[in-house]
């Protein structure tokens, strides 16, 4: 695992969008639809507010989340509406999201027609692009999650419903093995305590979710800065 360490955050937000550019560049140079994996959460919103601006060819770019609340599209909460607020404007208009939540009525129906819309993505993925609690929990595999072992496990479905009694309600999340499956695979995290609970975890008997992503991909890097 490479950490990439920034010393501040504009630096690290111009480097990240930088890579993620390239990727998306390489991959249309490559004759293939870019497919990128994102994160919600404020963090990498200011990340998406500086890539929305760079001119590339959005139109040949899909675009999905690594997990959402069951909420509405309208939601606050909802990463899908902090994507079109910050993402799918400017340049990055004409980007296609591939949502994870559509009109069905329950989580469980919910994650069989995510991976039906999930198919039409090019992978292995360009980039994943994960971030990290400090409880160690990356997209939405969080450790008191009843079924984490199934999601972290080999053969596991692309999305699974997620309901850990430390969240207020219940949520999709792509699986560790899904996540993993990337020509890239990038966490973004800030500040000293993340950081600190990410070494930690390498030392730890039961490592935490997002170390459990992570060691599936031959070349993951950590984006960090204070």
């Amino acid at each position: 695992m490479e950490i990439r360490a920034f010393s501040d955050r504009e630096s690290l937000v111009s480097a990240l969008v930088d890579g993620v550019s390239s990727a998306i560049e390489s991959a249309v140079a490559a004759e293939r639809r870019a497919s990128l994996v994102v994160p919600g959460g404020s963090t990498p919103q200011s990340c998406f507010d500086v890539l929305s601006k760079r001119t590339l060819p959005w139109s040949q770019v899909d675009v999905t989340l690594s997990d959402e609340r069951w909420v509405a599209a309208t939601d606050p909460s909802s990463n899908q509406r902090m994507l079109a607020e910050s993402l799918f404007v400017d340049q990055a208009a004409a980007a296609n999201l591939v949502p994870l939540i559509g009109e069905e009525s329950t989580p469980e129906a919910g994650a069989m027609r995510a991976m039906e819309r999930l198919s039409a993505m090019t992978r292995p993925f360009d980039v994943v692009l994960l971030g990290m609690g400090t409880d160690g929990h990356t997209a939405s595999l969080f450790p008191d999650m009843p079924n984490v072992g199934d999601a972290l496990a080999d053969g596991a479905p692309v999305c699974l419903p997620a309901n850990p009694p430390s969240q207020p309600m219940p949520r999709l999340t792509l699986s560790a093995e899904v996540l993993s499956d990337t020509r890239a695979l990038w966490v973004l995290i800030t500040g000293q305590e993340k950081r600190d609970v990410l070494e930690a975890g390498l030392l730890a008997s039961l490592p935490p979710p997002v170390l459990s992503v992570l060691s599936r991909h031959s070349a993951p890097v950590v984006w960090w800065a204070p």
